[in-house]
Formats: structure tokens, C-alpha cells, sequence
């Protein structure tokens, strides 16, 4: 923004303006990453979960109806039992997809791409991540705290003084697993 050339008061809030601008211009910019970001994690889960589904759906359905033609207690007992099994081992499945990820190219360059628009925005100062991904942030070791966690699978969780941010496959997943079960019960019911 080219400043009068009046006061030096005018001219402060010339660059104040010109400041708060910049940084609205950078929230949006960011905001809008992280939505395709979350969009593309979301369509991708959404082809692996139907990929997984497609391939297991007549086992799944064959291996349900004859649990049906026993004692409907039991039964009922076994298929609730079969389908938590069922359902455990899709996530086993999701799990080890998303390990795979993490030797991929993309899997470093996009979480680096994160902590980077993350401290940025947030003046994060302290990393939580898995032991094998640790690796990722050394470069980073100077400015921020990077604490192991052996309860985070992939991903990291990122804090500042006043701000959590949790962006590790295991919250994701939580946040998710009413709807993925559901969606992988009506999926399995047989019809």
C-alpha cells in the first residue's frame, strides 16, 4: 500500500493496516490448506475403507448367514462377536494402509508442510510424535520441543502455550469410528 506522506501517525496505521491485511490474507490461505487437506485424507479413507469392503463383502456376507441358521441366542451372541471381529480387523487394515503412507514421498513433505503453516499461524513450540517419525521435525529441533509418545500411531500432535492441536491418525480415527462402524455394519448386514 503506498503511505501519505503526511504524519508519521498516518503513516503507522498505514502499515498497521497493511499488517492486519497480510495476516488475514495468510489465515484464509491457511484455513483453506487445511480444508483440502482434510478433504483429500477424508476421500482417501473413503476409497480404502470401500476398496476393503468390496473385497471381504461376500466372505463377509456367506460366513453371516450360516451363524443365522443356528440357535437364534447364540447366534445373535456369535454374529455380534463375528462383526466386532470383522470390524477390528478392517481397522487393523486401515491401520497398516496408513503405515504403508508413511514411506510413501508425500507422507514427510505434507507433514513438514504442516508443522511449517503451523508455526507460522500458531507459534507452535512443541511437537508430539511417534519414534519413527521423529526423524521429521530434526530439523525443526532448535525452535521446538519434540516429545516421544508411544501412543500416537501417525501424525503428530502440535501445542503452544495456549493451543492443542491434534492431528495424529489416532485422534482422527477416534473422532471417526461411530461413523466408520456404522457405516461398516449397514455395509455387512445382508439385504
Amino acid at each position: 500500500m503506498k503511505h501519505d506522506s503526511g504524519s508519521i501517525v498516518n503513516v503507522i496505521k498505514d502499515i498497521k493496516k497493511d499488517i492486519d491485511n497480510d495476516k488475514k490474507n495468510v489465515f484464509a490461505e491457511l484455513e483453506q490448506k487445511v480444508l483440502s487437506e482434510k478433504k483429500m485424507l477424508k476421500k482417501a479413507l473413503k476409497k480404502e475403507f470401500i476398496s476393503i469392503l468390496d473385497e471381504n463383502r461376500s466372505r463377509i456376507k456367506e460366513e453371516a448367514a450360516s451363524l443365522v441358521d443356528r440357535n437364534k441366542s447364540q447366534n445373535q451372541k456369535k454374529i455380534l462377536a463375528f462383526k466386532a471381529k470383522l470390524f477390528s480387523d478392517f481397522l487393523e487394515s486401515v491401520n497398516l494402509k496408513f503405515e504403508d503412507y508413511r514411506n510413501r514421498i508425500e507422507y514427510p513433505a505434507l507433514i513438514k508442510k504442516v508443522v511449517s503453516d503451523l508455526r507460522k499461524s500458531y507459534g507452535i513450540t512443541k511437537i508430539i510424535c511417534n519414534e519413527k517419525d521423529m526423524e521429521l521435525f530434526s530439523e525443526d529441533a532448535d525452535d521446538i520441543e519434540i516429545e516421544r509418545s508411544l501412543d500416537i500411531f501417525l501424525g503428530f500432535i502440535a501445542e503452544n502455550n495456549r493451543l492443542r492441536i491434534d492431528l495424529s491418525f489416532n485422534r482422527m480415527l477416534e473422532k471417526k469410528k461411530n461413523e466408520l462402524s456404522n457405516i461398516f455394519f449397514m455395509e455387512i448386514e445382508p439385504k
